[in-house]
């Protein structure tokens, strides 16, 4: 059998319309479709090749205040002025080759302050999944094809991109082809989920999909987001009301600002009291329990952060550590109604699906049209039997 399995990064339910994707429109209204929730996390390929929680992989952000890992330590010693600015290519670069470098994959620290690299690593939990991905282990989907005799490739990029290698990937009988299209999560923070930009480049996603997906001869298809996709309505300078309280970051705390959240950690109690007091005032966020997190199966370690503020669906950090300019959409906010399109469709017979699903859920459908069984997933297969 030969599947192509597609992930769009940042894909909303609404996007899958006959306008903007007939072709996907079409694979919907043909065969099984639901929206799926996930675990608001920045780790979601994690959940979807494993089949497991965030809690359960210890996968939640790239970045955890770890200074004895840190690939950074030697800015130490370069500066010592708190300051959030674009940096130039060149030293963007240099610091996207100490992550690698460190981890084995690239990651762009863009607008994270010099003085606070030092105490921030990549999340080790992250680094062993993607490395694994490549060495193809058995804790996770490619592994468990693999071990099955399945050819599997992984393509990612932007549509034009990987219309340019694709082709020579389409051979063989026994073979699942993942393509991750990833610009549409760069185009909703830039423009906006609902933007003409948006509609442009989902009916080019579209097409590009359904060329593969019929030169491929592909016995079924599998197409789904990665999470969604929220339009941005407020801002808030977080970091120039930090800048006015009586404490001073890197002597008394630290932070960092992931767009829809900030996390802290401190080197005292009077800026911890500082800092909530603060926090407690803004009316467009709240301080998350540990109780919280556990029941969103999000993973609960002081590497991730000893406080965290999480702001209201639709209200952005700006600036942030990301972004070098305001955006107009934003994911990752706690929202219990948060889904994302699961298309599946099958050529030779219909495909009932289950009411309800989760990512991680993902893998074990994806094994069970195979016929292959996993012991280690959580996720449980979303296909119903007659």
């Amino acid at each position: 059998m030969k599947g192509l399995v597609v992930i769009i990064d940042g894909c909303n339910p609404e996007y899958i319309n006959e306008e903007a994707t007939p072709f996907l429109y079409a694979l919907k209204e043909k065969g099984g479709y639901m929206e799926i929730s996930f675990t608001p996390t920045f780790a979601n390929r994690v959940e979807i090749f494993t089949g497991k929680s965030p809690r359960t992989t210890d996968t939640f952000v790239d970045f955890c205040y770890d200074p004895k890992r840190s690939p950074f330590k030697f800015l130490k010693f370069l500066r010592k002025k708190v300051t959030l600015k674009n940096r130039s290519p060149t030293v963007r670069k240099l610091l996207s080759l100490c992550s690698f470098l460190s981890s084995g994959f690239f990651v762009d620290p863009i607008n994270i302050p010099l003085s606070f690299l030092p105490y921030f690593s990549l999340n080790e939990s992250m680094i062993k999944f993607l490395n694994d991905e490549r060495k193809r282990t058995e804790e996770h989907l490619f592994g468990v094809l693999e071990r099955e005799g399945f050819e599997v490739d992984f393509l990612y990029g932007t549509t034009v991109g990987v219309m340019k290698r694709v082709m020579g990937m389409l051979h063989g009988e026994r073979k699942v082809l993942f393509v991750h299209f990833g610009e549409t999560d760069g185009i909703g923070h830039k423009c906006g989920p609902n933007s003409p930009e948006m509609r442009k480049t989902l009916r080019l996603i579209s097409a590009a999909i359904k060329k593969i997906f019929e030169s491929g001869k592909f016995d079924f298809i599998f197409v789904f987001g990665d999470h969604n996709m929220v339009q941005v309505h407020e801002n808030l300078n977080l970091w120039q009301g930090l800048r006015k309280l009586e404490i001073k970051p890197l002597q008394d705390y630290i932070f960092f600002l992931n767009s829809p959240m900030a996390r802290f950690w401190f080197r005292n109690e009077r800026a911890e009291e500082i800092v909530k007091e603060h926090l407690s005032s803004l009316k467009c966020g709240k301080v998350v329990t540990k109780k919280e997190l556990k029941k969103r199966e999000i993973p609960v370690h002081e590497k991730y952060g000893e406080l965290i503020f999480w702001m209201k669906k639709g209200i952005n950090i700006s600036p942030d550590f990301y972004h070098t300019q305001k955006v107009k959409g934003m994911h990752g906010y706690l929202d219990e109604d948060a889904r994302v399109p699961f298309i599946a469709f099958r050529k030779d017979g219909e495909l009932r699906m289950r009411k309800r699903g989760r990512l991680r859920d993902i893998a074990p459908t994806l094994l069970d049209l195979l016929g292959v069984r996993s012991e280690r997933m959580e996720g449980r297969s979303l296909l119903k039997r007659k």
